[in-house]
């Protein structure tokens, strides 16, 4: 059995497991196990497969033990048979999540504890350990974390590639990145903003940024341009990630763009309380989007992501 990886996991209480696939087909169900901690079908601690018992295989399905709510699946046709990027991660508050090529695909909270995993069960590659459940691809990589990679990690370790060698990209090394702005687009481990009876510092904006933190004479700057307007409940959540949604209303602001045409993205959906900025950026030629065809409008920016943003909005002539 695996006690180094048992004893980490046990001792942080979280974890995260990163694969880059390709699948055969997408008939294969059961699930067929691309990655098992376990005895058998019935018995084990992790579970990440493709498709479910009798049911479609265009999906991925996480387990965590058998017992309560203990799985959780991403949409039917939520899986090609191209490379694809998987990543699960269980938080120490339960909180299981299922990313795909970078984008955040299902999450809940599902029972058990990595504290009480069984340490007898082995680690299984491409099927059960009797054989049964198997799963047909490539693999490209495979990776277990004693802890829960955030948003930003995921988004940083699919645009490494699956060869990538180095450990999940930590934490900015600076001072926190301006913050979410408006009515978000659905996002990742949102930081609470202040109760209902918080109040703005005297002579502040926002109820959760006091005068003399280092940045408030930006964040005010910005909120006065009206550059950002902050969240409902009066906060601007300082330390909180911005979206590639958030950022690309800063810009659409910032710069005082023109309204362009729909982008075409098919994950922005037309309601979208950011789908102006979007458009904007898009049709100003900073922001192309990936190759997919998608914009991934809730997945985190990263910090090369925005110098490319700003790299490109400086030199035209907007």
């Amino acid at each position: 059995a695996p006690a180094a990886l048992y004893e980490a996991v046990g001792d942080s209480g979280q974890f995260s497991v990163e694969a880059w696939v390709t699948p055969a087909n997408l008939t294969q169900n059961g699930p067929a196990r691309i990655l098992s901690l376990g005895k058998n079908t019935s018995e084990g601690n992790f579970v990440l497969g493709q498709g479910f018992f009798d049911g479609p295989g265009s999906l991925i399905e996480a387990r965590h033990q058998r017992s309560g709510d203990w799985f959780l699946r991403t949409d039917p046709g939520s899986v090609s048979d191209r490379l694809t990027h998987v990543v699960v991660t269980r938080s120490v508050d339960g909180g299981m999540s299922v990313y795909l090529d970078g984008e955040l695909s299902v999450r809940r909270t599902l029972d058990g504890s990595p504290a009480a995993w069984d340490t007898s069960f082995l680690l299984g590659i491409g099927a059960e350990l009797d054989g049964s459940r198997a799963w047909l691809g490539t693999y490209h990589l495979v990776a277990i974390y004693d802890t829960a990679l955030d948003a930003g990690q995921v988004v940083t370790n699919h645009l490494a590639g699956p060869n990538a060698t180095s450990q999940p990209t930590p934490a900015p090394d600076s001072t926190p990145e301006p913050a979410p702005d408006g009515v978000p687009d659905p996002a990742p481990s949102p930081v609470p903003g202040p109760g209902p009876d918080a109040v703005p510092a005297a002579g502040s904006i926002f109820a959760d940024v006091d005068l003399d933190e280092e940045h408030a004479p930006g964040i005010n700057a910005v909120a006065a341009a009206g550059i950002a307007t902050g969240y409902p409940d009066g906060s601007f959540r300082p330390v909180a990630s911005v979206t590639r949604a958030q950022m690309a209303t800063f810009l659409y602001r910032a710069l005082n763009l023109a309204e362009g045409p729909d982008a075409g993205f098919a994950d922005v959906p037309s309601d979208s309380v950011h789908v102006a900025g979007i458009n904007a950026v898009a049709a100003a030629g900073i922001t192309t989007g990936f190759v997919d065809g998608s914009f991934r409008p809730a997945a985190s920016v990263t910090r090369a992501q925005m110098a490319t943003f700003l790299y490109r909005a400086v030199l035209q002539d907007l």
